[in-house]
């Protein structure tokens, strides 16, 4: 009989040959991948072999046969993303370019000047993207993927929703297809953006003079009114994402020619795909309709007659047309159209956007925030999308030379003032991907990139679709990329006026969306964020998001920063870490700071460079060598000694060893012996805590904490004159540590109280926020049963 154990390891066993199998087969995959990458690289454009094409009877038999297995929502799933551009979208209209049969593309390449009029073949197969079979009018057919299709990762939503998109007998214009070698090395077509697959209503004029070679019975033979009508039904589901059908319904009863021919059904069929483009957050889309629609009352647009709409639909217009300017954080724009539109509606919601306004104004001109009802939208979900406006303080963008481009203060600031607060612009969450993990790989540039920077990218394409201009961010950010250095050197847009950014959410064309150049961008500036804890005790115990910020991704490093650098959510706010006076240039650190010199070059390395600020460059000149292998060796072994005296005895002999390794006289940060001294107070606090407050007091010393001289004491009342680099809830706990010593082993409360209070001066210098979120975060380091009078 086998015993349980037996049982559990040849679990463990089939496990591991499990793992396995799963590992070779993404090697097997990827290794498809790159040949297939390699081979279009490499391989002259040539017409396609039209005996390789296969024809729709084919397709239909295959699907027929297809089996199709459910996934299983309780197992996760990995998910390969590969990537080897260049990838562009088309600026083209679709009455612009040339119509083309599939016996006539070239591969591998794009098509350009050439339009795909085609039909969905097979019901879409959901993976990395939405891929379907389609066929043109002479009955051949072809594989489409389409990479990036909804405004909202396509991971997160259901397969159902993402195959309603594109049904069978659905007209498709795929402008300039970009024909390509798939994994399996037949033809297929791969769309990276998907406004570059047009929804054609199969009664348009566009495909009107088409013969196709077989007859369609699918959903294109829909009217108007049953396009709209099955459009409100689905803005009433309650899937997730289920505006999508709406949008798509909508936009066909758009191309029908009877609605193209009466401007007031059209306006009424973009109001409501106004709403739905609201209800999924695209306010760029929704303007763009909503603006459409006020031309053609307000003017007549291009009939020159004004169309008479009822009180209510004015109420649809100009209700959606502001919420549409204040997701686009247009404040003047919003503000407008309420004060002359909406004041006499009667809109439930209207004084709660006055409020709204008023506040982020408030917020964009003086920076002030209310921390408190923050701190609680931050606990409220994984995924904050917090509404607040971007504040910028007295801050410039210079040319700092050898380093590029920086920010640089053009007045004096004081300790904990708040020189920048920015939203992000683009962020990707894990559970945006429920139960999904992603793995992508760029071949052109060989960057591996994870689940959030993956869903980073899909978020930046629709962005940038929805509001084009977030081109002018994206084109003032450095790409990363080696074929173009200049752009380490682009002018960013401190400010763009709102009407330059109307002007480019109105233009007449798309952009062209460059993906080889977002994702370059995201590569080189984006930042892995930790949600603000709790608990001071909880740092680094959460997931990591992706974020992309504008104005701060132009702050340069150092390891001894100026600058705090604090994220409420999915805002980034930027603090002075002690007074700093005018024409200073803002550093921040892109590590903890605490790190070892060998590990911090390694991340530098990584980052693209080397640091030459002047604790590294001190460090160079050191043992550091030597200080590692202590800290890898010694340091771990002396600390799991289970006697404290025993412990401690040996860390203190730690400490000598490591600070030997210094150079002679070094003085300020060795931010190495932190970890040491205050493991020494913790044996202290167990043996005699009375030692433990020298201990804590050198473990706040070795970080470039300055101490308050008698003087200085009597003026603020503050142990701490200047706060430690790097400035962290660790060190705040050390603080606290050393007032609760003062409390229980000294008897000393007026020290203690002076220690508490100045622990908490230094968190609202750091993150702000009052008493209330102060005493939350450190409730458990508090001394707690001693009277403290936090605030006099």
């Amino acid at each position: 009989m086998k015993t349980p154990v037996s049982k559990r390891s040849s679990q463990e066993e089939g496990g591991a040959k499990g793992i396995s199998r799963m590992e070779e087969e993404y090697e097997r995959v990827a290794k498809k991948a790159k040949e297939a990458y390699e081979r279009n690289r490499t391989t002259p454009p040539t017409p396609v072999d039209i005996n390789l094409i296969p024809r729709r009877e084919t397709v239909v038999a295959a699907e027929k046969d297809r089996v199709h297995i459910p996934s299983d929502p309780k197992h996760k799933r990995i998910l390969q993303v590969f990537r080897g551009g260049p990838f562009r979208s088309s600026t083209k209209t679709v009455e612009e370019l040339e119509h083309v049969a599939i016996r006539q593309l070239i591969c591998p390449t794009r098509n350009e000047g050439k339009v795909l009029i085609c039909r969905v073949l097979t019901t879409s197969l959901i993976g990395n993207g939405i891929t379907f079979h389609v066929e043109d009018p002479e009955g051949f057919s072809l594989p489409v993927t389409i990479q990036h299709p909804t405004p909202r990762p396509s991971y997160g939503i259901s397969a159902t929703i993402l195959q309603d998109l594109y049904p069978p007998g659905t007209t498709l214009a795929i402008k300039e297809p970009d024909v390509r070698f798939g994994l399996s090395g037949a033809y297929a077509l791969r769309v990276e953006v998907p406004v570059d697959v047009v929804l054609v209503n199969g009664r348009s004029s566009t495909i009107a003079r088409i013969k196709w070679s077989t007859g369609s019975a699918g959903p294109d033979e829909l009217s108007w009114e049953e396009h709209k009508a099955a459009g409100n039904m689905a803005m009433g589901r309650r899937e997730y994402m289920a505006q999508l059908i709406a949008i798509r319904h909508y936009t066909l009863a758009l191309g029908d020619p009877e609605v193209t021919a009466d401007p007031y059904k059209a306006l009424l069929i973009g109001l409501n795909r106004a709403q739905a483009y609201l209800d999924i957050q695209q306010f760029g889309s929704a303007y763009r309709e909503c603006h459409y629609a006020r031309t053609l009352v307000e003017d007549g647009g291009k009939t020159g007659t004004p169309i008479e709409i009822t009180q209510d639909q004015k109420k649809k217009l100009y209700w959606r047309m502001m919420k549409a300017a204040y997701g686009l954080r247009l404040c003047d724009e919003a503000q407008a159209i309420l004060t002359s539109k909406c004041s006499g509606l009667a809109i439930s919601e209207l004084p709660d956007y006055v409020l709204k306004i008023v506040t982020q104004k408030t917020g964009a001109l003086h920076g002030r925030y209310d921390w408190t009802k923050l701190w609680e939208e931050t606990r409220l979900t994984p995924s904050p999308n917090l509404d607040v406006a971007d504040y910028t303080g007295p801050i410039e963008v210079r040319i700092i030379p050898g380093r590029g481009r920086g920010l640089v203060l053009t007045q004096n600031v004081q300790t904990g003032q708040v020189l920048l607060a920015s939203k992000a612009v683009i962020t990707g969450h894990l559970s945006e991907a429920p139960n999904t993990a992603l793995v992508g790989l760029d071949f052109g540039s060989n960057i591996s990139t994870d689940t959030t920077q993956v869903l980073a990218l899909d978020k930046a394409i629709h962005r940038l679709l929805d509001d084009p201009s977030f081109m002018q961010c994206l084109n003032g950010l450095h790409t990363g990329r080696r074929d173009d250095p200049a752009s380490v050197q682009n002018e960013f847009p401190i400010a763009i006026s709102e009407e330059q950014r109307l002007a480019d959410i109105l233009q007449d064309r798309l952009p062209e969306i460059d993906i080889n150049k977002i994702a370059g961008v995201l590569d080189a500036n984006s930042f892995g964020v930790s949600p603000l804890s709790r608990r001071a005790s909880d740092t680094g115990m959460a997931e990591t998001a992706t974020m992309l910020f504008g104005l701060p991704s132009l702050a340069n490093h150092s390891c001894l920063p100026n600058v705090m650098v604090v994220h409420w959510g999915d805002m980034i706010v930027y603090r002075a870490l002690y007074d700093i006076p005018s024409d200073t240039e803002l550093l921040v650190s892109y590590f903890s700071g605490e790190e070892a010199y060998i590990e911090r070059s390694t991340l530098a390395e990584r980052w693209g460079f080397t640091c030459s600020c002047p604790l590294c460059v001190t460090d160079r000149k050191d043992d550091y060598v030597v200080r590692e292998m202590l800290l890898g060796q010694e340091y771990p072994k002396a600390l799991d000694h289970p006697d404290p005296r025993v412990a401690l005895k040996e860390m203190m002999q730690l400490e000598k060893k490591v600070a030997s390794t210094y150079q002679k006289g070094r003085e300020g940060m060795r931010p190495e012996l932190r970890p040491i001294w205050r493991r020494i107070a913790d044996f202290w606090w167990k043996i005699d805590g009375r030692h433990s407050i020298p201990a804590e007091r050198l473990s706040l010393e070795c970080v470039g904490t300055i101490f308050s001289t008698g003087e200085q004491r009597a003026a603020h009342g503050r142990t701490i004159e200047r706060l430690p680099d790097n400035a962290s809830d660790g060190k705040i706990i050390s603080m606290l540590n050393i007032a609760h010593a003062y409390f229980r082993f000294t008897s000393n409360p007026v020290e203690g109280t002076a220690w508490a209070r100045t622990a908490y001066w230094a968190h609202e210098m750091i993150l702000g926020g009052g008493l209330a979120i102060f005493l939350e975060r450190f409730q458990d380091h508090l001394p707690h049963g001693y009277p403290i009078a936090w605030e006099t």
